[in-house]
């Protein structure tokens, strides 16, 4: 899970970055959904995983439990949310936190 300050910075850093570069890597490339519904904007599907990206707000950092955390521009969260988006984590032992 990717979380940014906002919907349009996680669209901005999708549209811009994220996706192409992961389309552009070969170990990847293979893995990519062919499947336009599998393949969105912000969540792609993969075999063994789903990467989601999504802004610090209360719906997208409520109800999905993930390993996996990158949150980016911490300092303009509202207040909260940082925890809300550590609490995602505490299902998996083996969690990894970027922030």
């Amino acid at each position: 899970m990717v979380v940014m300050d906002s919907n349009e910075a996680a669209k901005d850093l999708a549209e811009n970055k994220l996706n192409p570069t992961l389309e552009s890597c070969p170990m990847l490339a293979e893995q990519f959904p062919k499947d336009r519904t599998a393949k969105k904007k912000l969540k792609i599907q993969f075999p063994q995983a789903t990467l989601m990206i999504g802004p610090a707000n209360n719906s997208f950092l409520r109800s999905h439990s993930i390993r996996w955390l990158w949150c980016d521009e911490v300092s303009k969260y509202l207040p909260g949310n940082v925890a809300r988006a550590k609490a995602r984590t505490t299902r998996f032992q083996n969690r990894r936190r970027f922030f």
